[in-house]
């Protein structure tokens, strides 16, 4: 079995590369840490924007405007991205809608899920985004992706949709059993951890 360290950075088609980076730079905050032309395709350019605590979301696009039309833009499918969720602290949450709208952008929110509270918006490329902030703060020692399993075992054998009372017997559940580890009667649960 190969065992991932996480995420490092998924590489999405930029249609517009300077559009790009003004939205991710100046409006989502996040560092450009690199720009370089595309080693395969002239006139293509990689973009890698630090997303926060160590993440990163890699572009790739033309360079030049008059290249733009040689991108598609995206459309739903298999393989396609549905959304790309970043995770923002519930102070910055709450200041997310105000700040989207006045650099023009048309926001859809903030949706309960249950686990965390979102936002939906689209960036140049037409890429959905969301910004999510957790309801909760799990405790020191508790990891999101153990509570997140809980809580899908308990949602499981009730059926539907996760609800905020079934994150909390989550959390209730954990905190009976010491917290960090998972609870083994969430290993028979679909979602592994």
């Amino acid at each position: 079995m190969i065992k991932t360290l996480g995420l490092s950075h998924p590489t999405l088609v930029a249609a517009e590369i300077e559009a790009t980076v003004d939205f991710y730079s100046r409006l989502l905050g996040m560092a450009l840490v690199m720009r370089q032309p595309d080693a395969d395709n002239p006139g293509f350019e990689q973009l890698l924007f630090a997303a926060g605590n160590d993440t990163y979301i890699g572009f790739y696009g033309p360079s030049h405007p008059d290249l733009n039309s040689y991108v598609p833009r995206p459309t739903m499918g298999v393989g396609a991205l549905q959304q790309l969720t970043l995770a923002v602290s519930s102070e910055t949450f709450v200041q997310v809608k105000g700040e989207l709208t006045r650099a023009g952008v048309s926001v859809f929110g903030p949706l309960d899920t249950a686990l965390e509270l979102a936002y939906y918006f689209r960036d140049p490329n037409g890429i959905m985004l969301a910004l999510t902030s957790w309801k909760h703060q799990p405790p020191p020692g508790l990891s999101r992706a153990t509570i997140l399993a809980t809580a899908e075992a308990i949602r499981a054998e009730a059926g539907g949709r996760l609800t905020d009372a079934q994150v909390q017997a989550a959390y209730t559940r954990l905190s009976s059993v010491g917290g960090g580890e998972i609870a083994p009667e969430v290993l028979g649960c679909r979602a592994r951890v």
